[in-house]
C-alpha cells in the first residue's frame, strides 16, 4: 500500500502554509531553543586555539617564503582584527558614498530609482 503522506508529513494537495500569512506568529520565535548545543560546542572548541591560530598567522605572515602565504595571513589577521572592510559598489557610473541605513528617506529613494534604471553588466557569456 502507497504511503498516504507525502515528504515533510504532508498530504498529497497539502501545502505547507495553506493560509499564505508567513510561517511565524507574530511574537514567536522561529527558533526558540537557540543555537543547537553541539554548534556551540564547537564553537567553544575552536575559539580555545584563537591565541595559537594568531601566533601561527603571524609566524606566517613574517616568515613564510610564498607572498600569497604571507599576504593570506596578513589578511586574515586584519579581519579578525578590524573587521572586513565594507565593499563599494557602483551604481550608473557612481560609487555609493554612504552605507545603506545612513541614507534619508529622500537619498534612498533617488538611489532606488537609479538602481532601477540601471541596466545589468552583462557576463562573459552573455557578451
Amino acid at each position: 500500500m502507497a504511503n498516504p503522506t507525502r515528504r515533510g508529513g504532508f498530504k498529497k494537495g497539502q501545502t505547507s502554509n495553506p493560509t499564505g500569512r508567513g510561517g511565524f506568529q507574530k511574537g514567536k520565535s522561529g527558533n526558540p531553543g537557540g543555537r543547537p548545543r553541539a554548534l556551540v560546542s564547537v564553537m567553544e572548541e575552536a575559539r580555545k586555539h584563537t591565541l595559537d591560530a594568531i601566533r601561527v598567522l603571524s609566524e606566517l605572515m613574517r616568515v613564510a617564503k610564498s607572498e600569497s602565504v604571507k599576504l593570506n595571513a596578513a589578511e586574515a589577521i586584519l579581519s579578525r582584527g578590524w573587521g572586513r572592510p565594507i565593499q563599494a559598489f557602483q551604481i550608473d557610473g557612481h560609487f555609493a558614498n554612504k552605507k545603506l541605513n545612513e541614507l534619508s528617506k529622500d537619498e534612498l529613494a533617488s538611489f532606488e530609482k537609479r538602481l532601477a534604471n540601471a541596466e545589468p553588466e552583462l557576463s562573459a557569456t552573455e557578451e
